[in-house]
């Protein structure tokens, strides 16, 4: 039951690109692997290239529990690989993903690093890890994922 009220949660700031938006601007790439095939979202240039909700990306940057969390949507509503939320909490899920039309979770080794405090700017990876389909634990797995953040509404720790 918690997992299903989590996933409406996510799905509901995240339901179409712009919404749940703050315009934060965020260049990164994740690959996942689900039924055999690799789905991948890019914001191009191999995850170099800068995207934000001006590009028709939903991005979000900010602060959840005193964790900073990212989040990327793919632009297109009709992509197999519709977003990814990350989120720095070490031993909890903070690892989101809709694929193929259903909400993927984990608990995955990330990795947070400040590279500058004014103009606030981050970097987020995470480690290979086994996701599972909110409703039936159905598997999929993403193989790597990292993101750049070069303008996040931080509001601190603590949030």
């Amino acid at each position: 039951m918690y997992k299903t009220v989590l996933a409406l949660g996510i799905v509901s700031l995240t339901a179409s690109p712009g919404c749940g938006s703050n315009g934060s601007d965020i260049a990164g790439k994740a690959i996942v692997t689900i039924k055999g095939e690799t789905l991948t979202l890019d914001t191009g240039n191999d995850g170099r290239r800068v995207v934000n909700e001006d590009d028709d990306w939903g991005t979000f940057c900010g602060v959840d529990n005193g964790a900073q969390r990212v989040l990327l949507m793919h632009p297109s509503r009709y992509a197999r690989f519709e977003w990814i939320r990350v989120s720095a909490i070490p031993d909890d899920i903070n690892v989101y993903a809709r694929l193929d039309g259903d909400e993927y979770d984990a608990v995955c080794h990330v990795t947070h690093t400040i590279t500058s405090e004014e103009p606030y700017e981050a970097d987020f990876s995470v480690e290979p890890c086994g996701l599972k389909r909110v409703f039936d634990d159905a598997p999929a797995r993403l193989e790597s994922a990292f993101f750049h953040v070069t303008s996040c509404e931080d509001d601190g720790p603590g949030g």
